[in-house]
């Protein structure tokens, strides 16, 4: 409302739902799916060229560019891509171009992260990418670079099977945080921390089935009769 005036986020938005988070997952997609051959030029299937060209961060920068390949799939009716087709692009050339190992892969995602905020931070303002899409490159970027560094301290190479789910993993449990003052105004929280607080009144517009209450029964030797006969905690 408009009579607010201060507003507290204590929860973060979880990085994985980002732009980029997404975008980060087609190109290693098209990474695992690309088979490199010893000689002559890599090949991509249309699909995941699509997806990627398809994508709103590089669609909003490159939109012609993008137009102009997605065209020549469908009118040639193209099932396979050379690499060759991509070299007059700079990001698409560095999209394009496969990485052999799982420590050049990190490399391949870093530059990727410096090549989106160079190009979604020049020209009209309508083809910028946002402060907060911003933000959300920037932690990952952090994150990836502290992962490259454990994995180059590994004498073993990783697979790159192996070395996409350890990025997966590390981007599904980002998040950014919403700053505020907790002291002032409307306070925005999660259900978790309303645990310690003391309400005078309560009232519980809907919740989520399966959430609230929780499906899955409490971890426990104790049987859920016995439970329920000395009155302990049950799922009810």
């Amino acid at each position: 409302p408009d009579e607010v005036k201060d507003i507290n986020v204590t929860m973060g938005y979880p990085v994985r739902l980002s732009g980029f988070a997404g975008l980060l997952s087609l190109v290693m997609e098209l990474c695992r799916r690309t088979t490199r051959p010893e000689t002559g030029s890599i090949r991509f299937y249309h699909k995941y060229v699509s997806s990627i060209l398809n994508h709103q961060m590089i669609r909003l920068s490159f939109a012609n560019d993008c137009i102009s390949v997605l065209s020549s799939i469908t009118k040639e009716n193209k099932i396979y891509l050379q690499q060759e087709e991509f070299l007059g692009n700079a990001i698409f050339k560095h999209i394009f171009s496969i990485p052999a190992t799982s420590i050049q892969m990190m490399e391949y995602l870093l530059q990727l992260c410096k090549l989106i905020v160079s190009y979604g931070s020049a020209g009209d303002e309508q083809k910028r990418i946002s402060d907060i899409e911003k933000e959300n490159i920037y932690v990952l970027f952090t994150e990836l670079t502290k992962l490259k560094d454990i994995l180059e301290k590994i004498p073993e190479q990783l697979s790159y099977d192996l070395t996409i789910k350890l990025i997966t993993q590390v981007i599904n449990r980002l998040t950014i945080p919403f700053e505020g003052e907790p002291l002032n105004g409307l306070q925005v929280m999660g259900l978790l921390e309303t645990r310690t607080l003391d309400f005078e009144n309560i009232i519980v517009l809907s919740v989520n089935e399966g959430a609230v209450p929780k499906a899955v029964p409490p971890l426990s030797f104790v049987p859920y009769n016995l439970r329920k006969g000395f009155g302990l905690p049950t799922i009810e």
